[in-house]
């Protein structure tokens, strides 16, 4: 069966020099851990000459970053190994769900190159390994979205990960903000509660309320339900970055304000109605008395005027 796998792989690369897509195909097949074929230097090569091929081809730049991520992450479990012995965390605390499906997405995508006689061999210090992951990533965006979820949940863990482990945090975190500033920010949105969820983090916070912000701005029907989260939260400092960003983003445009009122209002007492019991030998009440405006009554229990109001509640 080897000589088999050999013909066709001889086949693909004979392919490969008329067509790149066929030469990326080879690519990633000559780096699977089945195959062992490339080490590292040799592979990166090759992606970089399919890219300067394809330079608006998504693939190319996702297979190409997912490569990377590979041997990153190899680095990154040999920190967690090394740092486990002396307390540091290395069971993932602060995974998200989607983050780790969009870690496992990946590593079928791309090589794992623990399985490789050359796993320890990397092209690049560790610097610049992480900035060229991120970026490749993210660029790969700017040439398409078919893998959007993946790619935005991946850049956050990488940032996560970094932050925990203090690999080059602020680096990661720069390229992001880099890349984002070309980046449309409907893309953000793909991942706003993984970014609402992490605004008062030391590190990343700054990046994720700056993130949050363009959003907000951007889509306030769409973002501002999430960002009730944070309006209403318990925990002061998360209350109060919420209202920081909600007043910025409020300041530059009034009917924004007005909109905001509205959904601060309606999650007050959609809030009260979760909570509400009626008053002892009652087996119903009414909403139209006791949450008047949910239906749409006036703000007074005691008015009969009408008013209408309109949110957008995101399913998830």
């Amino acid at each position: 069966s080897r000589g088999f796998r050999h013909d066709a792989l001889q086949h693909i690369t004979d392919l490969g020099s008329k067509h790149p897509k066929a030469k990326l195909l080879g690519t990633r097949w000559a780096t699977e851990p089945s195959s062992e074929l490339l080490i590292p230097k040799v592979a990166e090569a090759e992606f970089e000459e399919i890219k300067e091929k394809l330079p608006e081809d998504e693939a190319a730049w996702f297979y190409h970053a997912a490569y990377l991520d590979q041997l990153l992450n190899e680095q990154m479990a040999s920190r967690r190994s090394s740092g486990a012995a002396g307390g540091v965390s290395a069971d993932g605390a602060g995974e998200t769900p989607k983050a780790k499906a969009a870690a496992k997405a990946v590593a079928k995508a791309a090589p794992s190159s623990r399985s490789q006689p050359n796993a320890g061999v990397c092209p690049f210090d560790l610097k610049k390994l992480v900035l060229f992951t991120v970026r490749g990533y993210l660029q790969a965006l700017h040439r398409g979205n078919k893998r959007i979820h993946l790619i935005l949940n991946r850049v956050l863990q990488i940032a996560w990960d970094c932050c925990e482990l203090d690999l080059h945090k602020q680096d990661a975190l720069g390229e992001i903000d880099r890349q984002s500033a070309t980046m449309e920010p409907w893309m953000w949105y793909m991942v706003l509660p993984q970014l609402i969820s992490r605004v008062h983090h030391q590190e990343m916070g700054p990046l994720f309320q700056k993130l949050v912000t363009s959003v907000l701005a951007k889509y306030p029907h769409h973002a501002f339900w999430h960002a009730t989260q944070l309006l209403r939260s318990q925990i002061t400092e998360r209350h109060r970055l919420g209202c920081k960003i909600a007043n910025h983003v409020a300041r530059q445009d009034r009917t924004v304000h007005e909109l905001m009122c509205v959904y601060h209002f309606i999650a007050a007492d959609l809030n009260d109605l979760a909570t509400h019991n009626p008053p002892d030998g009652h087996s119903h009440m009414s909403l139209q008395k006791s949450f008047p405006k949910l239906v749409g009554m006036g703000g007074s229990r005691n008015s009969n005027s009408r008013h209408t109001w309109k949110i957008l509640v995101p399913l998830q």
